[in-house]
Formats: C-alpha cells, sequence, structure tokens
C-alpha cells in the first residue's frame, strides 16, 4: 500500500523498519484522534449518546506474543495448576470503546497475572465530564465509583453477588430506600483496606466518604440455560431522568464489546502479534487498534 501510494520501490523489510522509528507517544495520540472523529452517529463528531450522556465500555481480553525474552519477561505467561508456564506469552488488554461505533478511546497492555481492575482508573482520564462508562463483574468499587463522581462522570457496572445489598445490607453498604420495583437506593462507604493500585494519598482523600448509588435487580434469561438475577449498581439515582427498564437495557447492549474484540483479533489477525520486542510489541497493538479505528 505505502509503494502505491508513494509510488516508489519499497521492501516489506523496509516498511517495518520504517514503523518502529516511529515514536510510541505519536501512535498513542493517533488512536486518540482517530475515535471521537470516527464516532459519529450523525456526522456532528463525537459519540453517540444515551439520554444525553456518552456511553463507553471498559473490557479487558488476552492475545498471544512472540516467544522472545523481553517480551515474555514483561507479560508473563499463562501457568498450569502446578505453576509451570508454557507457550506464547500472554498480554492482557485492557479496552475503553465506544458503545455504539465501537471505536477505541484508550488501550493497555497487561502482564497476563495483573487483574483489569487495577488499570481501571487510567481508562477513566479517557473520559469526558458528562460521560457513562459500564463495565462487568470485578470492575465494580468504591473507590473506582469515586474517582469517576471526583471527574464528572457516571458509571454503570454489574456487581458480584458478595457486593450486592440484601434487606437493609450490613457492614459498609446499607439500603437506603426503595425507588421502584427491584430498583433501591444503597449507600456505600469507604471502610475496608486500601487497594493495592491506589495510593495511599489518593485513598486517604476518600476516607469516611459515603457514595449513595442505585442498585437495580434483573433476571437474565437464556435458552436452553436457568433464569437467575443478576445486578447493577450505577451512579445515575434519578429514576424519573433514567428509568430503570432502559438502564437494564442499555448494560445489555454491553456485550457488543465481544464483536469489537472479534474483529480485532480475528479478522484483523491481532490475535497472534509479530514483534520480539517490548517496544515493537506495544506499537503493532497500538497499530492494530488504528486500522481497527
Amino acid at each position: 500500500g505505502v509503494g502505491r501510494v508513494a509510488e516508489l520501490s519499497v521492501t516489506a523489510q523496509a516498511v517495518c523498519a520504517a514503523k518502529m522509528r516511529l515514536p510510541l507517544a505519536l501512535l498513542m495520540e493517533l488512536v486518540r484522534r482517530s475515535a471521537p472523529a470516527a464516532s459519529s452517529a450523525g456526522g456532528g463528531g463525537g459519540p453517540t449518546t444515551w439520554r444525553g450522556l456518552p456511553v463507553y465500555v471498559a473490557d479487558g481480553t488476552g492475545v498471544l506474543a512472540q516467544d522472545a525474552a523481553p517480551v515474555a519477561g514483561r507479560y508473563g505467561k499463562a501457568k498450569n495448576q502446578r505453576g509451570t508456564g508454557w507457550g506464547y506469552p500472554n498480554p492482557k488488554l485492557l479496552a475503553l470503546f465506544d458503545l455504539e461505533g465501537g471505536f477505541v478511546r484508550r488501550i493497555i497492555a497487561l502482564p497476563w497475572h495483573r487483574q483489569e481492575f487495577t488499570c481501571l482508573a487510567r481508562l477513566f482520564k479517557a473520559l469526558g465530564r458528562g460521560a457513562l462508562a459500564l463495565g462487568d463483574r470485578g470492575l465494580a468499587s468504591f473507590a473506582h465509583l469515586a474517582l469517576l463522581l471526583d471527574q464528572g462522570a457516571h458509571g454503570c457496572f454489574r456487581l458480584s453477588r458478595g457486593q450486592v445489598v440484601f434487606g437493609r445490607g450490613r457492614a459498609s453498604r446499607r439500603r437506603v430506600r426503595p425507588l421502584g420495583r427491584q430498583d433501591v437506593l444503597v449507600r456505600w462507604q469507604s471502610g475496608g483496606r486500601r487497594p493495592g493500585w491506589m495510593s495511599k494519598t489518593r485513598w486517604a482523600a476518600l476516607a469516611g466518604r459515603e457514595l449513595t448509588l442505585r442498585q437495580i435487580a434483573f433476571r437474565v434469561r437464556r435458552p436452553g440455560f436457568r433464569t437467575h438475577w443478576a445486578w447493577i449498581v450505577t451512579t445515575l439515582c434519578d429514576p424519573v431522568a433514567y428509568p430503570a427498564e432502559e438502564l437494564v437495557e442499555l448494560y445489555g447492549k454491553r456485550w457488543q464489546v465481544e464483536v469489537c474484540f472479534r474483529d480485532l483479533k480475528r479478522t484483523l489477525g491481532m490475535s497472534l502479534l509479530s514483534a520480539k520486542t517490548l517496544a515493537g510489541t506495544r506499537k503493532e497493538i497500538l497499530a492494530f487498534v488504528l486500522l481497527y479505528n
């Protein structure tokens, strides 16, 4: 493609060498600039909105990288029950997508053993004021919701059963009052140990703080499976402006992110990276995302 556009005779090796000379910061900026203009529904620039809120989805996936010493040392390999790691290194990718357009706003490569929620706050920096972030179980915590509110954004995350307020609640999570059917106002406190990913200074700023949140229960029905209950928690506490049924329906669209990852990994071929250096691996991931956007 470069040869045809520039009308020059170039080899694949020369193109690869030129790409390696591109600064990592330049690729990151190109990815950032490629998303806003591309994700407009009506040509106006910027992501589509739900009830006036731009909606984004945070989720993670894994890819394989070349078994070179620098890459394996940074990202590690998946291990079996005996603690032995074989095969290729496994970078774990944490990405922020526009909900409707599916465009990547930001992507972070993590070692396979590191949990996605430890870097979730870094993704929040790509959100503007008034944005709404959707996330699956394991991404909801007091600290993350507080950080979202502090920067003027909102969150809607699925809860694990251990985080759900039943009855009047207990410990640092209490029921306040009902808002509707299977829709209650709850209060979360900052009690407990400091998360390992958060600095002491930032955690001290949250000490003694309370968050008023909204907990909504809904049934999950899938053909061939038992119907079961699930719960989401959100910072959108107005039941009139943000009806519970519409919030549940909106959260259901979060599964669209799996199609986005499929397009990246299978259609574009990012499931197995080819670079053999750490810098090359990072640049290759950003190049795939830029092409995808």
